[in-house]
C-alpha cells in the first residue's frame, strides 16, 4: 500500500534526518490570483520527485477555474467552466518522494500575481 508522511527532523542527533523513498504529501491553498505560468514551472522543477499533483488554480487574469493534474511524466493545466458564484481559491495537492513543505508553499507563493520572479 501506499503510505505518505512528512520528513521528521531528529532533535536529539542535532541536525535534520531525511529519510530517502518516502512519500510525502503537501497541500496547499491561497485565496490570491496565481500565475498559471509559474504553477507549472514549480510543478515541472520538482521532475521525477513528483508523483502526483491534482488541484484547482485561482488564474490571475482569467474567469475560468484553471486545473492541474500531474500522473507519471505528464502535467496538464486545462481551463474549465467560470468560478461564477464560487469562491476563487487555489487548493492544490502534490505528492513526491522528499517533498519540502516549506519549500514548495515559498514556490507557489512566489507564483502570484504582482509577486517578483
Amino acid at each position: 500500500p501506499l503510505r505518505a508522511w512528512r520528513e521528521k527532523a531528529h532533535a536529539e542527533e542535532g541536525h535534520q534526518h531525511h529519510h530517502g523513498n518516502q512519500l510525502v504529501a503537501v497541500s496547499f491553498a491561497d485565496d490570491a490570483p496565481l500565475v498559471g505560468e509559474r504553477v507549472m514551472a514549480v510543478i515541472e522543477s520538482l521532475g521525477e520527485r513528483l508523483v502526483r499533483a491534482k488541484g484547482f488554480v485561482h488564474l490571475a487574469g482569467d474567469d475560468r477555474k484553471g486545473f492541474v493534474e500531474r500522473a507519471g511524466i505528464r502535467t496538464e493545466l486545462r481551463y474549465l467552466e467560470p468560478w461564477g458564484d464560487a469562491p476563487r481559491r487555489t487548493e492544490l495537492v502534490l505528492i513526491g518522494d522528499g517533498l519540502d513543505d516549506g519549500a514548495v508553499h515559498r514556490a507557489l507563493w512566489a507564483c502570484r500575481a504582482g509577486a517578483p520572479c
